[in-house]
């Protein structure tokens, strides 16, 4: 017999508990197996168990530090209170968990006859259905639905251009299934590299060491395991309101002119715009926290930062986490008196001439032909230095408690000479130049074949592109201590499995730093590799949080894991300006959906590559309704901002105006994501689980249960198909127009979309608040509201609006949450609670398939009766229109139409 079997099983009040023995070695392969193991299910609460495997002596950072993921304490829930139930087979080595009462159905087990488990392999084995329905896994660039025939995917942050099917920025070991029209989730908290591999009955999880440490969530919905999960992970963050709005980013902004050309020229094309974006062009060589002075004078930044302010725009920076080795460099100074760099162990460095020891010997140098020398046996912890954009750099450790004053005081001198209203942190994968220790020389000659476009040299800047990298090649190679776990030899780098890193296997240390340095209390980076974006976005996020006590913070981060929508933002990363890319840009929204960070988007119009003027306005259809919607684009690429030609403007315009109208509804969907832990943006299975047709659909999407849209994804298209889901009718967002019948529904329709236009439809059954758009959020949030109400079948509807001031971190009472409903030919406005009294009021109220001619409205607002409103009613397509009304959002009314 292999694998391992119950040594001991106790049955507590909450679940079960023991010991697991090997009883013989599955394979041979990738070391010696660990013979014991303890084992534990527990109901976390009524929707939630947890299985636990790890090894009796566990290492620092095996299991995901609390610092990093801060487990809920598990309140005792019996077994009979749960809604799972646990089946555990002795004889036959193997547990599984179904719902309460659905013994047929197992969702989550595996058999411990199959079980590896290594210092540095685990594998697990899951029993699935045939050509199961999974979605999750990542970040990688793929579709949606996962393919169950024999795929790899690998999860190890990695910076990378978006490359299908290669593992990128984020690391998220966790999936929802929908099966018989119900769904669950399972999460495995593990910090380590792993390679899921589906196959058409099985998932299997490699993974290079740690605990298995799994969650599973009953649902039954999708949307219930979406608040199950977030309800665990941490619910997102409500993001400030300004942020929903537009933003205008590249690499290669020459100089502070060119970003004051940007607002001018959107200014005189009449196009919103919330927030300009500036890359690290702003920099002195390349330096976080420092300004150009010939291209980006501080004082003048300052003073554009302020302008900005006044014409309610906001200003963000970018931040590197790499920290130039300069010794006239402050925070570098600074944070090496707190010694909070990550570390290697290195053999010291000795002093020939005065040293009789037996030494090693290093390379010697290129250029000088030195050789360094150092002691065989004495072994030391120094800053780990890598290669980034400003050269030399070494790495913050944001395990180290005193990382933390050092990142929010560092932060806070550098927002004090330019008021950033938000901080852009990137290439925390950690991205490193070279594959793992040591700095060295790069030849740039070769960097016109890259994918980020690094070549280009800026001709207007005062220094060229490629004279700025060499800048920092011109010292000496390291010298100092040499490294004795950041070799090609090291067992991190290259452990006895290999996972599919990049699709070649590569090791571990590819383009990033070495897995054998070190963080505070000895935690090694090969552990928590995974977590080093999360861990800077936790740290970035208390330090602005102290730094403006009164302001929400918003992030953006590159890199993330389990829980960052706490946090931070996210965008899809490096992504091309091509029709596929847009399409796949979807699925990498609906993923993050469900991994509990909202707030995403991609580059849209693309970052690499030059965008063609029709593909871009397509994409800035879609783009309209990213949640986080920036314009973006590499460095030599040709211009796309969206006034860039009279088409892409004219589109750009119409759909930018649409976004800004609904940013009322917006703000609502984050702030139930905040509180309830619900996906802003929808899968159309996610709305229909019922509907089997929905599960592949990957080229429509919801905003909240309301509106569906069915964006133009190919080239030269003026139609396109969309997916009507069974027992649902919908209207026209713009005419009002109804769509189909629920007989109808269930079938595909040809929806007219030329260049101009992005289909979009209102549910039947919904109500939705927008405001008249703005030229900024500011001033659309005090522009008129309108109520749009969409009647289903049995002329019912119901919405609901949520109202603060947009920016607060902490609103107390002062916020409104607005319920209306439409039943029995009556609007109602119905506070659930008024503490916040907003400067718009209702003028407008749109209502679709009400289904009478003759009709007599009566308005009742504090007992008092007002004349009618101007009324308009389009009989043959039952769309009436009420205008003229001044009604407050706040306060209880009804709205009657009164058949004679």
């Amino acid at each position: 017999m292999i694998g391992y079997a119950f040594k001991t099983l106790n049955k507590c009040v909450s679940g079960y508990n023991g010991e697991l023995k090997l009883l013989s070695p599955v394979t041979p392969s990738y070391g010696e197996d660990i013979v014991l193991l303890n084992f534990e299910i527990v109901n976390v609460n009524e929707n939630c168990v947890k299985i636990n495997i790890g090894s009796q002596n566990a290492k620092p950072g095996q299991s995901v530090p609390d610092c990093v993921f801060q487990r809920p304490v598990i309140r005792p829930v019996k077994s009979s209170d749960s809604n799972f139930d646990v089946f555990i087979d002795t004889m036959n080595r193997n547990f599984y968990l179904t719902r309460k009462g659905e013994n047929e159905n197992p969702l989550f087990g595996f058999s411990f006859a199959s079980l590896v488990y290594k210092e540095q392999y685990i594998e697990v084995n899951v029993k699935l259905p045939e050509n199961a329905n999974i979605y999750g896994f990542g970040e990688v660039v793929d579709t949606f639905l996962r393919n169950p025939n024999n795929s790899t995917t690998t999860i190890f942050s990695r910076d990378c251009p978006c490359i299908p099917n290669e593992n990128l920025y984020g690391a998220h070991p966790y999936y929802m299934e929908v099966r018989n029209n119900q769904a669950h989730g399972v999460l495995l908290l593990n910090s380590h590299g792993i390679d899921v591999k589906l196959s058409p009955e099985n998932l299997s999880y490699c993974i290079l060491g740690g605990n298995l440490e799994f969650y599973v969530f009953c649902g039954p919905t999708p949307l219930d395991v979406c608040r199950q999960y977030t309800s665990f992970i941490g619910k997102p963050m409500l993001p400030p309101y300004w942020s929903l709005g537009f933003h205008q980013c590249r690499f290669g902004y020459e100089n502070l002119d060119a970003l004051k050309k940007i607002i001018k020229k959107y200014n005189e094309k009449q196009l919103p715009l919330d927030c300009l974006w500036t890359d690290i062009d702003h920099m002195q060589d390349f330096k976080n926290f420092t300004f150009d002075e010939k291209r980006y004078p501080q004082q003048e930044m300052r003073k554009f930062a302020n302008e900005l302010h006044e014409s309610n725009k906001k200003f963000i920076a970018i931040i590197d986490p790499c920290i130039s080795v300069d010794k006239e460099y402050e925070p570098y100074v600074t944070g090496s008196k707190k010694n909070i760099w990550v570390k290697i162990r290195a053999k010291k460095e000795v002093d020939k001439e005065e040293s009789s020891d037996e030494v090693d010997f290093m390379d010697e140098d290129d250029d000088s032909n030195k050789a360094f020398i150092y002691n065989r046996d004495e072994v030391v912890e120094v800053p780990f230095i890598g290669q980034v954009w400003p050269g030399k750099s070494v790495f913050p450790d944001f395990f180290n408690p005193k990382t933390q004053e050092w990142w929010t005081s560092t932060l806070k001198t550098w927002l004090n000479k330019v008021p950033f209203d938000g901080i852009w942190i990137d290439m925390n994968e950690i991205a490193n130049f070279t594959n793992g220790f040591r700095y060295k020389k790069i030849d740039t000659s070769d960097w016109a074949d890259r994918r980020t476009g690094l070549s280009r040299h800026l001709a207007r800047f005062s220094k060229k592109f490629i004279d700025m990298i060499l800048l920092h090649n011109n010292d000496d190679d390291y010298k100092g201590p040499m490294p004795i776990e950041g070799n090609e030899g090291c067992p991190f780098d290259n452990p006895p499995y290999k996972i599919n890193n990049g699709r070649m296997h590569l090791p571990l240390n590819n383009k990033t730093i070495s897995m054998g340095a070190l963080h505070y209390n000895g935690i090694r980076e090969y552990d928590v590799h995974n977590v080093f974006g999360h861990m800077e976005s936790i740290a970035t996020h208390k330090a602005l949080t102290e730094i403006n006590k009164d302001k929400r913070p918003f992030i953006l981060s590159r890199s993330t894991f389990v829980g960052t929508g706490a946090f931070a933002a996210h965008w899809l990363g490096d992504n091309v300006s091509t029709w596929e890319s847009m399409r796949q840009s979807i699925a990498g929204m609906l993923n993050f959906q469900i991994f509990g960070i909202p707030m995403v988007g991609a580059d849209i119009c693309g970052f690499n590559c030059p965008a063609e003027e029709k593909l871009c306005c397509r994409w800035m259809q879609l783009g309209a309704f990213y949640p986080f919607a920036r314009n973006h684009n590499g460095i030599r690429f040709k211009s796309q901002e969206p006034y860039t030609t009279k088409l892409l403007c004219e589109v750009s315009r119409k759909v930018l105006n649409m976004r800004y109208e609904l940013i009322p509804y917006w703000y609502t969907l984050f702030y139930y994501a905040n509180a309830k832990g619900e996906p802003v943006v929808r899968s159309l299975w996610m709305e229909f689980p019922e509907d089997d047709d929905t599960l592949t659909i990957e080229d429509q999407f919801f905003v909240g249960s309301g509106l569906m849209v069915t964006p133009v994804l190919s080239p030269d298209e003026t139609t396109v198909k969309a997916y009507i889901p069974e027992g649902c009718e919908f209207y026209n967002w713009t005419t009002g127009k109804k769509l189909n019948d629920l007989e109808r529904s269930g079938n595909y329709y040809i929806l007219n979309a030329p260049i101009d236009t992005i289909p979009v439809h209102i549910r039947a059954g919904v109500i939705i608040p927008t405001q008249e758009a703005g030229l900024t959020t500011a001033e659309s949030r005090t522009k008129p509201y309108t109520l749009t109400v969409a009647l289903d079948c049995d002329g019912y509807a119901y919405g609901s609006i949520y109202l603060d001031d947009g920016y607060s971190s902490d609103v107390e009472n002062e916020y409104s949450l607005i319920e209306f409903k439409f039943e029995n030919y009556t609007l109602s406005c119905m506070p659930k609670y008024s503490g916040y009294n907003p400067m718009a009021r209702i003028h407008r109220i749109r209502i679709f398939g009400i289904g009478f001619e003759n009709y007599f409205p009566e308005l009742f607002f504090d007992s008092r009766s007002y004349n009618p409103p101007i009324i308009s009613y389009d009989s043959d397509e039952q769309i009436a229109l009420f205008s003229n009304l001044n009604l407050a959002i706040n306060k209880p009314w009804s709205f009657n139409l009164k058949k004679f």
